[in-house]
């Protein structure tokens, strides 16, 4: 993504056109997990962790600025939460780093099986 920086504003354009009009990916069969439906839906209130669906939408395609997150690859997203959790690496991230940050490993990956099972529902 390192190049994206180097992009005119009409090559921005252009790609972002393109994406907007593809066929939104469909993860490799996951299976549904229960916990990550719990998460996804209700949050870990206990441990003030709050439901992604408050912000991604309870169907897991994002609402404007949010991105949707249905479909996506289960390793792919184990790292982008990991990344919010663990890291700085995302400047905008405040919000996403104050939810993930009382998250498990096993969480994370239950609810990543979740949200790409998603795009298959």
């Amino acid at each position: 993504m390192w190049g994206v920086t180097r992009l005119t504003p009409d090559q921005m354009d252009t790609l972002s056109d393109y994406f907007s009009k593809q066929t939104p990916m469909q993860s490799a069969s996951v299976s549904v997990s229960a916990r990550g439906k719990e998460i996804f839906m209700n949050g870990l209130p206990s441990q003030g962790v709050v439901q992604c669906s408050a912000c991604h939408g309870v169907d897991g395609k994002g609402n404007g600025a949010i991105p949707r997150l249905a479909g996506q690859h289960v390793n792919y997203l184990v790292k982008q939460i990991k990344v919010f959790k663990l890291t700085d690496e995302r400047p905008r991230g405040e919000a996403m780093k104050q939810i993930t940050h009382d998250l498990s490993d096993e969480d994370i990956t239950e609810v990543a099986a979740y949200i790409a099972s998603m795009g298959n529902l």
